[in-house]
């Protein structure tokens, strides 16, 4: 889990197989955007529930491919797809 400030990701150094182009910021750091990105791909591959088109929307939002248009947890914490019985 990414704490501020970021970490970059340097050159040579660490870099998980499940990173994608998308994943680090503009910059090439490793932020709270990257965790919601990844787990909004994890949403994605889960077999354990079918989303919804709230859930489609939701994660959507999460892995955009610009890490400052992805909501931060808070946010997507709060989106009606918790609330309207979507989530499992």
């Amino acid at each position: 889990m990414a704490r501020a400030p970021a970490r970059a990701a340097s050159k040579g150094g660490f870099r998980a197989a499940c990173w994608t182009s998308d994943t680090l910021d503009e910059c090439g750091m490793y932020t709270t955007a990257s965790d919601v990105q990844l787990v909004g791909r994890l949403m994605d591959t889960c077999s354990i529930f079918v989303l919804d088109a709230q859930g489609e929307e939701l994660r959507a939002q999460l892995t955009a491919s610009a890490a400052s248009s992805r909501p931060s947890a808070e946010q997507a914490l709060r989106h009606p797809w918790f609330f309207a019985g979507g989530a499992p």
